[in-house]
């Protein structure tokens, strides 16, 4: 049994890490979008990964985002 919680330990910090990595990486990603230094597929990504993680950021820093993303 300890063997199994032990694993179980192990394999939540691993999820957990990657979560933080993904917040870390939402953080830069709208550091350069606030900055004009993000392109069109940052925007994208930036915009997919606030959907899936739930974050919620003003309507107007997402237009921006919006309209970054649609750059070719």
């Amino acid at each position: 049994m300890a063997c199994c919680a032990e694993s179980l330990n192990k394999e939540c910090d691993v999820i957990e890490n990657k979560i933080d990595e993904r917040y870390k990486f939402v953080d830069y990603l709208s550091e350069k979008i606030e900055a004009n230094e993000s392109s069109s597929s940052e925007a994208s990504v930036f915009l997919s990964l606030i959907n899936e993680l739930n974050i919620t950021y003003s309507k107007s820093f997402i237009e921006k985002v919006k309209k970054i993303a649609a750059r070719k």
